[in-house]
């Protein structure tokens, strides 16, 4: 409606100079041509827009003519902007928290120039708007970009977080780009064809020592009977390069997992204990001090955590022995209960192409990294 009173407003002054040009008198049409021109020349000045000089000192939303918010806007745009905490899950660079530490920094200094806990219709709509904007990755679609600014006197807040926000994925995304041109050139990373003569052969035939390959591949403990990697596993707890960690995984890992009265209990009704003699071999290994590298995380494990302890260890190991007649076997001493970095710098030795993943088995790895915030 007050877009259409300065045209009526116009119609009926025009009316009322043309009345007036035929009767200078002001009688017949002139006389309430005149006072309805008035009329709504006060009613063009009374709805005029309020505007919000708290919001046009920062620059923001303009145009009040839009109804004033209901209560349960309000409320909705107050949980989306003000009452939504930073993100303390996304590192501080992230648009997420960038954009919501300067939504909350916006209303502290509006609530301060205007001296209200309470924000306007404009500074709420200008933060939302703020918020849809400035970081579209998971906004609705709806609506294209430009839009947001329809009734923003100057968006240099807006684009600058906007422009952050592109640039920003656009760093993030760089790594997976990468890896679909690395994947596009090899073609499939299954290398699982490698272990025709078995994992043991295998290990054996590559020219240096790769630790973290063989970490993964014996802190596996499903799948032990493929081909030979229980075996595999063994050999790599052998050798004088073997990280501490491994060692401490594998006998924490064995016994919490089921592995040991697994091997236990077959040992028990083929009469053949070399596995259990070779997991009590890690143990005397460690207590012996022969693992000396430590580069690597150890108790990396979803479990067990700090709460299996060796006294919980000693207790499950107890009842395998009683249940499968399988010797007791020596306590380790030493062992990493919970979550550590390696202490030593990893070594500048020999570092395969390949990886190994429970899911995937043997695979070419991706020589890039892959790592990046969500």
């Amino acid at each position: 409606m007050y877009r259409l009173l300065p045209l009526m407003a116009l119609v009926t002054i025009a009316l009322a100079f043309f009345a007036l040009r035929e009767d200078p008198g002001l009688s017949g049409p002139a006389l309430y041509a005149l006072p309805v021109a008035v009329l709504v020349l006060i009613a063009l000045f009374r709805m005029r827009p309020k505007k919000a000089v708290e919001a046009h000192r920062f620059g923001f939303l303009t145009h009040s003519e839009r109804p004033a918010l209901s209560h349960g806007e309000r409320l909705n745009m107050i949980g989306m902007t003000i009452e939504r905490p930073l993100p303390v899950d996304k590192p501080e660079g992230h648009p997420d928290f960038v954009v919501m530490h300067e939504i909350h920094k916006l209303a502290m200094e509006w609530r301060t120039a205007a001296d209200d806990a309470d924000l306007s219709d404009d500074e709420l709509r200008s933060l939302y708007q703020l918020y849809m904007y400035a970081d579209p990755a998971d906004r609705p679609k709806s609506r294209l970009p430009e839009q947001y600014l329809r009734d923003v006197r100057e968006p240099a807040v807006f684009n600058k977080l906007r422009r952050y926000s592109e640039d920003w994925r656009e760093e993030q995304a760089k790594p997976e780009v990468a890896f679909e041109a690395w994947l596009e050139e090899v073609g499939d990373p299954d290398m699982n064809h490698l272990l025709l003569n078995g994992w043991v052969r295998f290990l054996e035939s590559l020219p240096g020592n790769d630790i973290k390959l063989w970490h993964a591949i014996a802190t596996d403990f499903d799948n032990l009977d493929e081909r030979d990697r229980l075996d595999a596993v063994f050999w790599i707890l052998e050798q004088p390069d073997c990280d501490f960690a491994t060692a401490n995984d594998v006998i924490r890992g064995y016994i919490y997992w089921g592995v040991l009265e697994d091997l236990a209990r077959k040992a028990a009704a083929s009469g053949k204990r070399q596995y259990v003699s070779a997991f009590a071999n890690v143990i005397n290994r460690l207590n012996d001090g022969f693992y000396t590298r430590h580069s690597l995380p150890a108790s990396s494990l979803d479990k067990p955590g700090p709460e299996f302890d060796l006294d919980e260890m000693g207790h499950v190991v107890a009842e395998i022995s009683k249940a499968t007649g399988m010797p007791l076997l020596p306590k380790p001493r030493g062992l990493v209960l919970e979550p550590a970095e390696g202490v030593d710098a990893m070594p500048d030795g020999y570092t395969s192409p390949y990886d190994y993943a429970p899911d995937a088995g043997l695979f070419l790895k991706f020589p890039g990294s892959m790592n990046k915030a969500s």
